[in-house]
Parts: C-alpha cells; sequence; structure tokens
C-alpha cells in the first residue's frame, strides 16, 4: 500500500524578481526539485540544494518559477505558470531535480504522488519530456533543460531514466545525477562567462549532454558578454560539428571519434576526442579471470589443482575438474594464507608454487605411511593390517593391505565353513542342515546340504524371512572388496560395522539393519540391491 502524500509545507513558491535592467527581466527558470516519493527517505540536504538553486538563479536576474516536491496537480500548474510567463522571455531554463522513467520511446518527469505502476497513470499524471522540450523550443539557442537524477528502480512496463529523446532544434538538454549536475551548474555555469560550448566541453563525463550549445552565448545573461570572432558563426557548420559530435561522444568508438576529429581537427571537443582515442589505444589491464582464461586449463589441470588444495585443507567441494564456488573460495583462501589478494583465479605461478606444496605435503604423507606399514601391516597379521587400513585407508599399501586381508577373511570363512559343515554333518538332522545354508548359503558344502534336507524332510517349511533375506545376500555375490567398501561405508555414515575386514559380524548386521531403519528399507540386517544402491550410489 502507498504511504500517504506528506502535506506540502511550501508546494510551490513562484516568486518574480524586480530587475533594475531589461537584459536580466528577460531571463525565466523553472526550478522543481522532487525528492521525497513515497519510497525514499531523505533529510535536510534535498531543501538546502533547493534553496541554494533557487539563489543562484536569481542573483544571476532570473525570474524564477520554483517548487519543491510537487505532486501531479503542483506540477501542472507550475508548468503552466511557466508557459504564461515564456512569451515574453528570451531565455528559457527548466532545471527539474527527481525522478524520470521511459517506455516505448516517451519519457516522463515524475511527480512524487504518481505511481508507475501504470502507463495510463503516468501519462495523465507525468508531464511528458516532449511537452518540456517543446516550451523551450520557443526560444532556439537560448533554452535548455537540465535535469538531475536522483535514482531509483522501477517496475515494467517502465525503465528509470531518460530514453532516447531527439531534442528539438536549438534546445541544449544536460542530464546527470543529481550532485554532479547540480553542483555543475551552480559553481560553473551560473557564474561564467563562457560560452555554453566551451564550458560544457570540459564538464564532468557523468554529464550527458544533448542538443545544441552555442558557442557565444553563456547561460548567464548578467555577466559579460565573451570575445566573439569578428568573423560571424558558421552555423551550419556549428550544427555539423555538435551533431557528429554527439554521435561519437554516445558510441564512444574509435571510429567515430576519428571520423569527428577528421572533419574538426581543432573543434570544440576535438581535446575530448583525442583523449578518448588515447584511452582506447591503451589496452586495459587484464582481470585475473582473463589471466586464468589464458593458461587455457585441461579439465585433468583443474582436477590436479583441485586435489593439490584438498591435500592442503583447502575444501574444494569435490575434485571433478570444475571450479565451482567451492574451488573458487579455496582457491581464494589459499592465496590469501600466501599473502596474495584473493581473486580465487589462478595464475602460472601460483599453480606451480600450490603444486610444488602439495608435492612437499605428499612426501610427509609418504614417509608417515611408510614408516606405520613397516611397523604394522608388513607383519601380514590380520590386526596389523587392519590398523594400517584404519589409518590410511587410501594409502600407499592400501591395496596390498587390502588383498593380503581380503585372503586372510577368506581362509577364514572357509575354516568356519568347515567347521560349520562338520557340526550339521554331526546332528545330520535337516534343521542342522538348513543351519549351515543359512550362514553359508553358498559354501563348499552347500549343494550337499540341499540334498540331505531333501532328503530327511522332503516337505518344505515355512520359508523363514531371515533365510529370504540371507539367500537375497547371497545372490549378490559380494567379493570381499565389496564387503569391506560396505563397511567403510557404514563406518563412514556413522553407523558402527565393527571391524572393517569385509566380514559380517553381528556388529556389522546391527549396523546394516539400523542404516535400512534410517533410510526406510526392509529391515533385515542382511543386505539387498536397495541397500547397496543406497549405500554406494546414495
Amino acid at each position: 500500500m502507498r504511504k500517504p502524500f506528506k502535506p506540502l509545507f511550501f508546494a510551490l513558491s513562484f516568486t518574480a524578481v524586480s530587475l533594475s535592467t531589461t537584459a536580466l527581466a528577460d531571463s525565466l527558470a523553472l526550478l522543481v526539485t522532487n525528492t521525497e516519493y513515497p519510497d525514499t527517505v531523505v533529510g535536510a540536504g534535498p531543501s538546502q540544494e533547493h534553496a541554494l538553486l533557487l539563489n543562484a538563479y536569481r542573483a544571476q536576474g532570473f525570474t524564477v518559477v520554483a517548487g519543491r516536491d510537487l505532486n501531479a496537480a503542483n506540477m501542472r500548474e507550475a508548468i503552466n505558470k511557466f508557459y504564461e510567463q515564456a512569451g515574453d522571455k528570451d531565455r528559457l531554463i527548466i532545471h527539474f531535480t527527481g525522478r524520470a522513467v521511459n517506455a516505448g520511446g516517451q519519457s516522463w518527469l515524475l511527480p512524487v504522488d504518481t505511481p508507475t505502476d501504470s502507463r495510463v497513470t503516468v501519462d495523465f499524471e507525468a508531464p511528458s519530456l516532449d511537452l518540456v522540450l517543446d516550451l523551450l523550443a520557443a526560444e532556439p539557442g537560448h533554452a535548455a533543460l537540465f535535469f538531475a537524477d536522483i535514482g531509483g528502480t522501477t517496475a515494467a512496463p517502465f525503465s528509470a531514466g531518460l530514453g532516447d529523446v531527439t531534442v528539438p532544434q536549438g534546445v541544449l538538454m544536460v542530464s546527470g545525477p543529481q550532485g554532479i549536475l547540480n553542483d555543475f551548474v551552480m559553481n560553473d555555469l551560473l557564474v561564467s562567462a563562457k560560452p555554453l560550448s566551451e564550458a560544457l566541453a570540459t564538464a564532468d563525463p557523468a554529464l550527458q549532454v544533448e542538443g545544441f550549445a552555442s558557442p557565444d552565448v553563456a547561460l548567464v545573461p548578467s555577466l559579460p558578454a565573451p570575445v566573439v570572432s569578428e568573423t560571424p558563426a558558421n552555423w551550419i557548420d556549428l550544427l555539423a560539428e555538435q551533431t557528429l559530435w554527439a554521435v561519437a561522444d554516445k558510441s564512444g568508438k574509435a571510429a567515430d571519434l576519428e571520423e569527428y576529429l577528421r572533419r574538426f581537427p581543432d573543434g570544440i571537443f576535438a581535446t575530448t576526442a583525442r583523449a578518448r582515442l588515447e584511452a582506447l589505444a591503451t589496452p586495459p589491464e587484464p582481470t585475473p579471470e582473463d589471466i586464468e582464461k589464458a593458461l587455457k586449463l585441461t579439465r585433468a589441470d583443474r582436477r590436479d589443482i583441485q586435489r593439490d588444495l584438498t591435500l592442503l585443507g583447502y575444501n574444494t567441494r569435490g575434485i571433478d575438474g570444475i571450479f565451482g564456488r567451492g574451488s573458487r573460495g579455496a582457491i581464494g583462501d589459499w592465496q590469501e594464507d600466501q599473502g596474495q589478494e584473493h581473486t580465487g583465479y589462478m595464475t602460472a605461478e601460483q599453480i606451480a608454487n600450490l603444486a610444488a606444496q602439495a608435492d612437499a605435503r605428499r612426501a610427509v604423507i609418504a614417509r608417515d605411511d611408510n614408516y606405520y606399514w613397516n611397523a604394522t601391516g608388513l607383519s601380514g597379521r590380520k590386526s596389523d593390517l587392519e590398523l594400517y587400513l584404519d589409518r590410511y585407508p587410501d594409502g600407499l599399501h592400501s591395496d596390498e593391505a587390502k588383498a593380503a586381508l581380503a585372503d586372510i577373511v577368506a581362509a577364514e570363512r572357509e575354516a568356519a565353513d568347515t567347521e560349520a559343515w562338520t557340526v550339521a554333518v554331526g546332528e545330520n538332522t535337516a534343521d542342522s542342515y538348513r543351519a549351515y545354508l543359512a550362514d553359508f548359503p553358498d559354501g563348499l558344502y552347500a549343494d550337499v546340504a540341499r540334498a540331505r534336507v531333501e532328503a530327511l524332510d522332503p516337505t518344505p517349511a515355512e520359508p523363514d524371512p531371515l533365510d529370504t533375506a540371507r539367500a537375497t545376500e547371497a545372490r549378490l555375490g559380494l567379493n570381499p572388496a565389496t564387503r569391506l567398501l560396505i563397511e567403510s561405508r557404514l563406518k563412514g555414515l556413522g553407523f558402527n560395522p565393527g571391524i572393517v575386514d569385509g566380514n559380517f559380524t553381528a556388529t556389522t548386521r546391527n549396523a546394516i539393519r539400523a542404516y535400512q531403519r534410517s533410510k526406510g528399507l526392509n529391515q533385515t540386517g542382511y543386505v539387498d540391491p536397495a541397500t547397496v544402491r543406497s549405500l554406494l550410489l546414495g
């Protein structure tokens, strides 16, 4: 909901200054300062600036129609007052501080109470830029519009600021940020006898100058007239020069600047044109992104950088050869720790330094790895192999340790298989053979056990769910390496599988069951395809 418009403490101040000379009385200015829009909070600054501008225009002999924070009705009244007095004036100025919007090739100067949610509302309530410029066109060569933009945003169908505009012949339009433009008018144009073309040629680049800037008329009529050449100005050439400069100034292209200098090597804007050409000829400093891009890093190069950063303790959020936010942040953190600028982009020298640091770290890790292997895993004992793998799961000797451990586990399982078979044969009952098959569904004697069950008890019993789960796991044919990986994943996820050795003990079964419960899977404690997919593929 739009907040209600504040009552105007001094909505309009229409001032007609009595002057002692005819020349001074022939200058008229419309001064409007709108800053208290519904979505802005302002202090005393705009009010003070308005007062300074008002006094500056009055001091130079302008009759001033002035207003602060005008609503739509007040804006119409002020413009109408200006129009009524403009007929007998030789110099016309409209100076508007506030907001503008544009759409479809049209621009409007906004009253403080006009919402910008409808093209129809703006068309009816806000004065168009074309209307304002048409009022000034009544005095070609002696008329100017100053638009001091206070900034702000707007929504479709509008864009903020002035759009493209065709300035009538003989009218000058200068626009730019509020502080820069108003300071330029008060401290340059209103206190200088320089012709407008000369004063504007050295203006702040933030100011946009369009239309006609007279080469022999100053803004202030009360100051001494500038010295004019005895040879009358060639107005056709002057208009051609200003038109050509407007094109070059707006495009900023070297070809347009060169064309201006070719036609007008000693023109009003020649110095500025040459300075801009020189700036265009000087290549810009390459950005950190440009420097890295020139290295043409491959996907493998990027993975190496990520791997080195990770080894040194910087989290790249993955080693995939793609420099996303995680990698850029890790690069920047490493750069800061090296006392360098945090850019997030690498140079060739930095890549070499990073690699050297990572190699040094690898050497230390390898030394410690070898030392621990000699102290533990080299013995070949199961407990020592487990100690080594617990500390160095991806160490220099991890493959050797896992293979040796798998052999030990396989031998132990074969011994357990034989022992269980001996027990089953000793009892020689259908249940004893079933118990054997439950623990060793693919055991050395599984086929014989099934034949004995069939012979001793040909009527099949109701299948036990756990037997089904055991059989399902057995059909997966999990090799020792896969069992080790499952136990490692359980441990990494916070489910205690016991010793990570590829042997599924009761502790391991409990961990599998707890994991299945957390994921809403069938809680058997035995691995099935759904559990494998969830554990290993995420």
